[in-house]
């Protein structure tokens, strides 16, 4: 008997060292990167101005979408740093998962985000929302909770099953399921940032992390051109 108990705890623990190597890591970081590709693929890219710098990606006008896509749970972290004052407001900025490349007056099938509007200025607002037909959408008229001025920030958009939940700085702001007619197999992470001033204003994106199941990311078809 105690011999069987061993042998169970042994192949317990078994289980659960495969079952944590299953997970997959995939990071970029545009501060140390300094370009939008590495050996583990391209990001796509539209925009009108954007420029590496200390902070980060200054992305003025720009539209990123990252090198895969992802199926099942997995949690996406978008660290980011935002400068506003008076008369540098941000217009958007865009954190977002998609069935496809994200540019500028082109419309996407399938969507979910988060969304700050005139951040720095009267009528800041963010929300949350999702699909195309018909749209499911949470609007709150403030700055995001959690959000901070003039430091880095954190961004998480996590799903899990058929849910999708939203984070600021490990503050929780919303959760959202997945309506029918929004499914699709793959989920690109990408991020905008829109507004019309100079550097030091504006939203810097740093990095994305994103954590998954081994087995369960594809490759876009612009990450290896």
């Amino acid at each position: 008997m105690f011999r069987g108990r061993i042998l169970a705890s042994l192949l317990l623990v078994s289980s659960l060292v495969l079952l944590t190597g299953c997970i997959g890591t995939y990071s970029f970081n545009f501060v140390s990167e300094g370009d939008f590709e590495n050996e583990e693929g391209a990001w796509y890219v539209d925009s009108t101005g954007e420029v590496f710098y200390m902070e980060g990606l200054w992305a003025k006008d720009t539209y990123l979408t990252a090198p895969y896509g992802y199926k099942g749970d997995f949690t996406c972290t978008y660290e980011f740093f935002v400068n506003t004052a008076a008369g540098s407001e941000i217009d958007w900025i865009y954190f977002v998962l998609l069935d496809d490349k994200f540019q500028d007056g082109v419309p996407v099938n399938k969507f979910f985000g988060f969304t700050i509007h005139n951040l720095g200025a009267t009528g800041e607002e963010y929300s949350v929302w999702q699909g195309t037909t018909p749209w499911d959408y949470f609007n709150e008229d403030v700055v995001p909770p959690g959000l901070r001025n003039n430091e880095v920030n954190k961004l998480t958009i996590k799903k899990t099953g058929d849910e999708f939940s939203v984070s600021m700085n490990d503050e929780p702001l919303h959760t959202m399921t997945i309506l029918p007619g929004n499914m699709t197999e793959y989920w690109y992470p990408a991020i905008n940032g829109t507004y019309d001033h100079s550097i030091p204003y504006g939203v810097y994106f740093r990095k994305l992390t994103v954590r998954y199941t081994k087995g369960n990311e594809m490759a876009a078809p612009w990450a290896f051109p």
